[in-house]
């Protein structure tokens, strides 16, 4: 069934469920590879904001993201390390607000990380608000930082919205790929301060498995490295967890009504182009573990064999980054509700 549906999130939840109910939470953990790097208990105040990661070998970009989303208000994140060999474990496990599990099991398998989020929520995060992100992702809604999650998380409880949809905003340099040399604590921002002034090229309303989201594609990775298969931009990056919620598609989609969204009213800064992207891009393209047997990855691997030397940078299409405001005024996110 693993291997038969692996895109399916149903099945897994569903899975998950079957294997708690006949053995135990222990056995549905065995299933996805799921281990504590540490044997302590996982205590949570009643309004903790939960973040939850997978990582594989990303430890340059660690330092940043925590400090990004600590800032922000987030107090226990929790990680799942996917067989990292660059000292990313030893460095999590000396951070105080950081859980941290193990699993060998292909990303794929663990529905791109989905079912391994929910083995975590199930236990510890029922009742919390939840954010579900990558390492090159970094939030921005109205108002942050300064606004942090506990005030917008009130906020959209007061307005009956249980998660937080937008897209990802593809940051680039204005020179060459290579020659974005970050380094561990850089601001991401100072590398890659640019983006498409329209950052996708198909927008279908009322879209997605439940037909509850605003669903966006393309954008500069579809501009310099096309393929058939296209990007998906749109994320929910932030909900309440509840027993019933599916977490679809590597987090992209999930079974919320419509009318319980608060839609396109957040970006995630995506800092995918440093330097090291050409070789995570043709590393990836071999292990074939994210969607699509990695055709994204392949696609970023065909342009840089066919053109070396690869900028995302174009004048007719690049505008610097100066704030959320800006977004709103050129109309890439929406004002909130009410």
């Amino acid at each position: 069934g693993l291997h038969t549906f692996s895109d399916i999130s149903e099945f897994h939840k569903m899975l998950i469920t079957a294997l708690e109910n006949k053995h135990s939470t222990e056995e549905a953990w065995r299933w996805y590879d799921l281990r504590p790097a540490r044997q302590r208990a996982v205590v949570l105040a009643d309004d903790d904001i939960i973040c939850c990661i997978t990582a594989r070998n990303e430890l340059p970009r660690l330092p940043r993201l925590l400090q990004h989303y600590r800032q922000l208000g987030v107090n226990r994140f929790f990680f799942i390390d996917n067989d990292s060999t660059d000292g990313s474990v030893p460095w999590l496990l000396d951070q105080p607000d950081v859980e941290l599990w193990q699993s060998s099991l292909p990303f794929m398998r663990a529905n791109y990380g989905s079912s391994w989020f929910e083995l975590l929520l199930r236990r510890y995060g029922v009742g919390h608000w939840c954010l579900t992100v990558d390492t090159d992702e970094f939030l921005v809604y109205a108002g942050s930082p300064g606004r942090d999650l506990q005030t917008l998380c009130r906020d959209m409880h007061g307005r009956g919205q249980k998660a937080l949809a937008g897209q990802l905003l593809d940051m680039y340099s204005d020179g060459p790929i290579h020659e974005v040399r970050y380094q561990p604590g850089d601001d991401p921002l100072q590398w890659c301060p640019y983006f498409d002034r329209k950052p996708w090229h198909r927008l279908y309303e009322n879209a997605g498995q439940y037909r509850n989201l605003r669903m966006l594609f393309g954008g500069p990775r579809q501009r310099v490295f096309p393929t058939s298969s296209d990007y998906m931009l749109s994320k929910i990056a932030l909900f309440y967890y509840e027993p019933e919620r599916v977490l679809a598609s590597g987090q992209h989609m999930t079974n919320l009504p419509a009318q319980q969204i608060a839609h396109n009213q957040m970006v995630l800064l995506h800092f995918k182009f440093f330097a090291s992207f050409e070789g995570y891009a043709r590393g990836e393209a071999q292990r074939e573990v994210h969607a699509m047997g990695g055709e994204q990855y392949k696609s970023y691997t065909r342009e840089l064999d066919r053109d070396g030397v690869v900028s995302l940078y174009h004048p007719d299409h690049s505008v610097r980054y100066e704030g959320f405001d800006q977004l709103l005024a050129l109309a890439i996110v929406d004002p909130e509700d009410g």
